[in-house]
């Protein structure tokens, strides 16, 4: 299933998939265990897959979320990762939107269709703010991604 906002990349890379797997392993921990210094995901990872996100010290509900999965063919690896958002970060978007449509076509049923206009343009400012933000945490979790796979 597709939910927005999402995004997939398709990387080759030399490496085994092994060798991909150890990369990111040392620095990927469970949500639950304690951080040390170079420590730079939380998630997890397996032989073929893995569940990553971005190390944060503070709450940042637009961080995405990579699902990664490798795929051997007869030399090197195929990467494939998928980014989405934090399913309740998800859920409070589709729920706002929900409310926000909602009371824009109540308002505009009691004729008021300046107000109405504007709880529509503001619902379309907050989701494009949510894509700008998710695109910018994204490119971010990519460009760390393969640093470590660089690394190695």
């Amino acid at each position: 299933m597709i939910t927005w906002p999402h995004s997939r990349k398709t990387f080759v890379i030399t490496m085994a998939a092994e060798d991909v797997v150890n990369s990111l392993r040392p620095v990927t921990v469970p949500r639950e265990a304690g951080i040390n210094g170079k420590i730079m995901f939380t998630g997890w990872v397996q032989n073929d897959r893995f569940q990553i996100m971005r190390y944060a010290t503070r709450i940042n509900p637009f961080q995405p979320v990579a699902h990664g999965r490798l795929e051997s063919p007869s030399r090197g690896c195929i990467l494939v990762l998928q980014y989405h958002l934090l399913p309740i970060t998800r859920w409070l978007l589709m729920a706002g939107a929900f409310v926000a449509v909602l009371t824009a076509t109540v308002i505009y049923q009691a004729r008021q269709p300046a107000a109405a206009g504007a709880i529509a343009g503001t619902t379309l400012v907050v989701g494009l703010v949510a894509w700008l933000n998710f695109r910018l945490h994204r490119q971010d979790l990519e460009t760390h991604i393969l640093r470590v796979l660089q690394e190695h």
